[in-house]
Parts: C-alpha cells; structure tokens; sequence
C-alpha cells in the first residue's frame, strides 16, 4: 500500500529470477518464536511471562513447565495442520514451515526471568572471546539457559512427531553451543553470523571454530548470514561489496555440514533497500550455492562482460577497489571505532574516493549504449553518489573535535538535582546535544561540567515536551536495564586512554549504573562502585540531573592542561517516533555511545574559567625566530607557554649572526648541516600535548634534495619525527609515529627543493589520524588509532638526527588538531 505500482518489479519477473537463480528450497524457517504470547496467555498465565509480569515484547519464563507444553502443543497442533490460515486464534503469526517449527526466545538480551529455576542457568555463562571482532554480541553468554529451552521443547514433540523438527538458532547470548546440554537429535539449528567481519583473522577463526563445533553436536545445520553493513548506518556506510571473501565462507560452509543459507540484507524505508549494492553479493552467493564448480572470478568475468559490455573493465576496478578496502583494513574492526570513521576515514577517505571516481567516469564514457548504459548510470547513482555524498559529509562535520576548559569551581554546587547553584553558572557548558551523527534533534539538551580537588560535577538539562510519556521503569541500581528508559550517560577516560573509561546511566527515577570499562573487572565492568552522588529532580517540562563523581574512585589527580576523555549522551524514549529511542551526544560518534576514540577533549583548565577551548584556534607556542642568534645563549621566543634553547651536537658549531636570515615575513633561522645545529624546545606539562591532540605547522625552504630530519620528538619510543626522505626513488615529507610497535607513517609528496617557501603542517587527532598538509592542502593521512600511549614534552627544530639545510619560519603548535581550512 502507497507504493507506486510502476517502481514495483512485477510479482512474475521476480519470481522467474528467481528460479533464474534458483534461490529457494525447501520449506524451512527458524526465528523468535514467542511474540505471539502476551496476546493469547497475557491475562490467562502471567506466571509464563519473565518474574510473572506480562507485557507485550517481554521475555518468557524459559523454564516454565506451563510455557514449555505450550509451546510443546503448539508445534504439534501446526505439524498436525490446525492453522491452514498460519495464524493462532487469538492473534499472531504461526511461525512454523515444512517440517519445521521455531523454538527461539524474544529478540532481546536483557530483561531474562530471575526465577530460581531460570537464575540457575543463566548464571551458567561462558567467557567472552578477548580481542575477537563480534564475540561481544555473537557469545555463549545465555547458551545454558536457551538451549535448555529449546531442548525441552524438541524432547516432548519427538515423542509425537518423530520425523518432524524444532529449529532454533545459535544467535547473540546463546550464539556458541552449550557446554552441559546433550542436544535432541530432532533440533535443527541454524548458526547467525557477520562474514563481513571475516576481514579480521581473529573474528574469521572465531565463526568458523564455532561452526565446527555446532557439527558436531547436530544434526542439520543452516545459516543466517547478515549481509547488514548499512541497515545499522541508515545507508551511511561505506558499501559491503566482497564476492571473495563471501566465495571463501561458501566452500568452508560445505566443509561442515551446512544444508542451507538464509541472507538478510539491509531494509531500509521500502524492504527492498539499496539492489544495486546487494547485487554482487547475493548473485554470487546464488551462484555459488547452487554450483561451486565454476571460481569466483570466472563468475565475476562472466557477470562483468554481460552485465556492463563495454564498460566491464573500470567496472570490474571499481567493484575491486572497494572490495580491497574492506579486505585491507581488517583490524578496523578489532577497536570502538564508529562504523562512520570506518567507512571515511580509514576505508575511504576523500583522496580514495576520488580513485572510485575515475573508475566510475570511464565506465560511464565507455556504456553508450543500453541497456548497459542503465546499469552503469545505476551503479554510479544507487553506489558512487551515496558513497561521495556520506564521505564529503563526514569529513565537513568531522572538521574539528569537540573540546571543553573544565574549571575548577568556586564553590561547589549541592547535589539535590536542581541546577540553581552558582556554580554551573561558572562550570563549562556543552554545545546543545547533538544525534549521533551530528543532526539536529528537536530538543537542545546541555550539559555542564566543573570540579574541585575531590569531585567531577556534571549536570545535565534535559527540556522533554512529553513528560507523560517519558520511559523510567529501573529502579534498580548498578543494572545496565537503565539505558532501556529515558537516559543520561557520562563517559569520562582519565588520560584520555581510548582504551578505558567510566561509564555513568542516570534514569529520571534517580537510578543510576556505574561502570569501569576495559580495566579487568566483569564483562560490562559493572562491579564497580563509584560512590558518587547523584539526583534528579522532574518539572512540567523536563527533568534536570547533578552528579558528583569522586576523583579518588576514578584514581584521578587532574593537573592543569590534562587531556580526559569525555562524553555526556541523552537517549529519549517516549514521545519521540524511532522505536529504538533518540540517541543525541555531545561529541558524535557516528556509531554507538560506547566508542571512545570519539569521546570529545576535556581539558583541565587552569583557572575558574570555563570558555570552550578551541574555538578560535591560537597557537599556545610560537617560534618567530626574530631573536638575535650571535651565540649557544642567545635568548629564543616562544610565546611563553614553552622554553627553548639554540642547540648543537658535540662537534657541531656554536650559533651566530650568520644564522639570523631573511624569512618568510621578517627573519627566520638558517641551518646548516655541516654546522649541526638545532632547536630543543621543552613544553610544559599543562598543556597537555603528550596525550593531547596537537598541531606543528611552520614555513621552510631548501635547496638540497638530501635526506634530512624537520622535526622530531626523539627516535625512541615514544617519538614522532618529521622528515625529508627519498624512498624507492621518490621524494618524500614523512610524518612517523611510535608510542608502541609498528610505527606507522604519513607521507606526501615532498614540497620542490626550489629554495622557494613553503608551508607544511602535521594534525595529530589522537584515536584517530596523523595527517600532513603541504601548501595549505591535506596530502596524506595514516590510522594512528593503536598508538594511544603518552608523548614526550619535547620536540627539536632541525635535527639531530640528521641535520636541516635551509631557512625556517614562524612555527607554530596549537592544542587540538586543526582542520584544513583552519591550516589554510
């Protein structure tokens, strides 16, 4: 209803592709099973239902000898042929097909029954696989308790139904086989799996272990894949096209057994989604499935020559392309990145989308003709446009991070939930909360933060035009069911690791969850205990939230200039459209709140000054080279936020006039390697640049194409350097970094050795990218996300590592990673 039947493909073409294909089989179907009960046992059997209190999606009493017959009777009276309508009486879907009927929990992983009996077995857990891409969602968490369910049920229909089956699947907490659980012979059990993460080892090794294990335990087994990259993005991310990586899984999946494959792609506003994007993946999966005889590039040649004529040849570069971007960059997966930085920062940033360009402009100047013109103009419509579209987009919101002065407060404010103290007029105000993408909400919700030598103090303002219908039913603390009502979350990472940090849930009933996340503790790292003091108080219009975090829980001393790790996030849940609930944040991650490389920079301020930091960028040191250089102790400017001393190695040559030259604007600093002279320049620890985001830039000039070092922070880690570099004959400007192994490195085209100025800067957005910028225009970037340790407060101007030939200006460093036009 309300389509238009002229953009719907005819039931009969469909279908004749489909059988083209040959897509289908037989009958089978597997998926949560339960959703039908509050309707028909609601009011007649409340003790089913999850601590005996029904309500419409919520989680049955697995164990409930009633519920177990049930639904025991229930795939008799189907395989008996009671619903020819496949519907029940008092309403809901009959999920049952061919000789199969679902045995499979509600879609949730929390909100379990407490009851001793399900209590017994849902503290049965298996550990979670560390370091493994997926294992956080796909584990044996709940697998005792499931798979004890769906036992039960399969033991009492065989007794009537021999020759039929119960079908389940291995999905999220009951993913991995259960250790203590011998499975019924008439269970048929399809795995859930994401082989686009198959691009990690560690998560590639973890599935396919697991099927095996699942082998051995069954005796049919099927698949859900999940060909889901954009539904979770909203058509954002960067495109899942891998018809290698998917023709790999398919001759593994014949190794163990499997009968069957179900794909679920991404719906998204019709159930159709992207075709065009899903056409690789699901051709070559239909193929592959029917006939394995035939290689995956014979498939691919043949679908390249018939489907784009003349333009097969940049449209198979295309499609390659992006398949090696996926393949390439694995271990994005292996940390919280969000799927947006995924996709166009790391995957495809907008240097490599200009190379999907080029392929795509040739194959559109080549497709003259129809109908291979059509698909080639819907490949660059339905794909390349969507993918410049989100990757331009990403990188102009992206520009600069988010960044606040926490100050130290004057009096601190008392905790009773109204924001009516002086101090959160003094405190540092947060921009109003923006979606996780940064699009604007209905609402502007602010936070504040300040702080005294014994406390973080946030608070939150949280206007609500719904009250009535605001979601607050946890009234239990320390339980992550909190961010299942309306919320506020508080993120903070002392040190600013982006591996650690403290996560804080607050409902409008006052009832709050503290975490410490990645520190050793449980799972969720629930069991710790903040001891901070929170309140909540609710107005006709809003409720407003105050929370006073001790320091000394979060083993936290702030020092002027420190760099923490911080979020504030807000989930609305009634009155608000999205089912899922309106997720908003100060700093956007683009992905889930839980991503602490996107956590924004809260910077220890020095004073009760609370302005934002960075919003007009100013440099904190600055090297005019005006001074005089007539000797070792002649005097060198930095701005005052830094010293610094004209330096030389032990059989270098001590400074004079000849070094004071005309520079870009008024003098700069001429060095020669045979005198080895450099500049040593020491920072002060409040700011903040060890852990801090920091950008170098400075003007300079050289005649000589010779290997030599720019700047550097010392050759031993932890160090940066930039240099001058000739590799495989091409001249390089390196930017390396190492605060652990590998070290990873930026490089662009060196600027000419013309002994003409030039300009060059490097922004280091830590989590995230080292990028170099020559002449105003970014060149070149590297993933620096793995090197989240702490730098070194110094940093020398011309060598020593090996020398400088050249004059040299107006170096600047700022806090924060400068955006390119603020570079420019």
């Amino acid at each position: 209803p309300g389509r238009d039947p002229k953009k719907t493909i005819p039931a009969r073409d469909m279908l004749l592709w489909w059988l083209r294909v040959k897509l289908g089989g037989e009958p089978w179907h597997a998926n949560h099973s339960v959703y039908s009960y509050f309707d028909r046992f609601g009011e007649s059997n409340p003790d089913w239902f999850a601590d005996g209190k029904p309500a419409r999606g919520a989680h049955l009493c697995y164990t409930h000898p009633g519920f177990l017959a049930q639904h025991a009777q229930d795939a008799r009276d189907y395989f008996d042929g009671k619903y020819p309508t496949m519907q029940f009486p008092k309403g809901g879907q009959v999920m049952g097909a061919g000789d199969y009927y679902p045995a499979v929990p509600i879609d949730s992983s929390s909100g379990w029954c407490s009851c001793p009996r399900c209590k017994a077995l849902l503290d049965v857990s298996q550990p979670i696989a560390e370091n493994t891409p997926g294992a956080e969602f796909f584990n044996g968490r709940y697998s005792e308790y499931v798979w004890t369910f769906a036992n039960a049920v399969a033991r009492e229909v065989r007794k009537t139904h021999p020759n039929k089956w119960i079908s389940t699947c291995a999905y999220a907490r009951y993913f991995l086989p259960p250790r203590n659980v011998k499975l019924e012979p008439n269970i048929s059990v399809c795995v859930t799996k994401q082989v686009m993460l198959y691009a990690h080892p560690a998560s590639k090794k973890y599935f396919n272990d697991t099927l095996r294990a699942w082998h051995k335990r069954v005796g049919e087994l099927y698949i859900w894949e999940y060909y889901l990259n954009q539904y979770f993005s909203k058509f954002c991310a960067f495109p899942w096209i891998t018809p290698h990586l998917i023709a790999e899984d398919i001759a593994f999946l014949k190794t163990v057994g499997v009968v069957g494959k179900f794909v679920e792609t991404s719906p998204w506003k019709s159930r159709r989604g992207n075709m065009a994007e899903d056409l690789l993946p699901v051709y070559v999966t239909a193929k592959l499935l029917v006939d394995d005889s035939r290689g995956v590039d014979e498939i691919l040649d043949e679908h390249y020559r018939l489907f784009y004529g003349p333009a097969a040849a940049p449209m198979k570069a295309f499609f390659e392309k992006m398949e090696a971007a996926w393949l390439a960059h694995g271990e994005v997966f292996a940390h919280k990145a969000s799927g947006q930085r995924r996709s166009w920062e790391i995957m495809c940033p907008p240097a490599k989308l200009k190379e999907f360009h080029e392929h795509i402009v040739k194959a559109l100047a080549l497709a003259t003709d129809d109908p291979y013109a059509t698909r080639v103009r819907l490949m660059n419509e339905a794909i390349y446009k969507p993918m410049e579209k989100h990757c331009l987009e990403y990188a102009e919101r992206n520009k600069s991070r988010r960044s606040l002065a926490c100050p130290l407060l004057t009096t601190p404010p008392t905790v009773d939930g109204k924001l009516d103290d002086p101090a959160w007029k003094q405190a540092a105000r947060t921009q109003p909360l923006v979606g996780m993408t940064m699009e604007k909400v209905e609402v502007d919700t602010i936070a504040y933060v300040g702080r005294d030598d014994k406390m973080l103090y946030v608070a939150f303002d949280c206007p609500e035009p719904h009250m009535d219908k605001i979601v607050a039913t946890h009234n239990k603390p320390d339980s992550l069911d909190v961010c299942l009502d309306d919320d506020v979350e508080v993120f903070v990472d002392v040190g600013r690791t982006r591996q650690q940090y403290y996560h804080f849930l607050i409902n409008p009933n006052g009832t709050m969850a503290d975490r410490a996340v990645g520190m050793g503790l449980d799972a969720h790292g629930i069991g710790w205990n903040s001891g901070a003091k929170v309140a909540v108080a609710r107005a006709e219009n809003g409720w407003t939230v105050e929370l006073a975090i001790p320091l000394e829980a979060m083993k936290a001393a702030p020092k002027p200039g420190e760099v923490w790790g911080f979020n504030a996030c807000r989930v609305r849940r009634g009155g608000v459209k999205d089912h899922h609930g309106q997720a908003t944040c100060w700093s956007p991650t683009f992905g889930g709140f839980n991503t602490p490389d996107e956590f924004g920079a809260l910077i220890m301020a020095q004073s009760e000054k609370s302005d934002s930091v960075g919003q007009t960028p100013q440099p904190v040191v600055e090297l005019a080279f005006e001074d005089e250089t007539a000797s070792d102790s002649s005097r060198v400017s930095t701005g005052g936020r830094a010293s610094a001393k004209l330096d030389r190695s032990r059989d270098g040559k001590p400074w004079d006039a000849s070094c004071r030259v005309q520079g870009k604007s008024g003098f700069g600093c001429a060095f020669d390697p045979a005198a080895k002279r450099y500049i040593t320049v020491n920072f002060p620890e409040d700011l903040g640049l060890p852990r801090g985001d920091f950008t170098v830039m400075f003007w300079f000039k050289t005649a000589t194409e010779a290997d030599q070092c720019l700047l550097a922070s010392t050759t031993t880690a932890p160090f940066w350097l930039m240099n001058l570099s000739r590799v495989k004959d091409k001249r390089l400007l390196r930017f390396m970094l190492a605060t652990e192994p590998p070290t990873v490195a930026a490089n662009a085209d060196a600027p000419p050795a013309d002994d003409q100025w030039h300009h060059v800067a490097v922004t280091l957005d830590r989590g995230k990218l080292a990028t170099l910028h020559v002449d105003g225009e970014p060149r070149d970037s590297v993933d620096i996300s793995k090197h989240k340790g702490a730098l070194k407060n110094v940093m020398t101007v011309g060598g020593p590592y090996s020398h400088f030939s050249g004059c040299m200006d107006t170096l600047q460093v700022y806090q924060g990673a400068l955006t390119p036009p603020q570079v420019r």
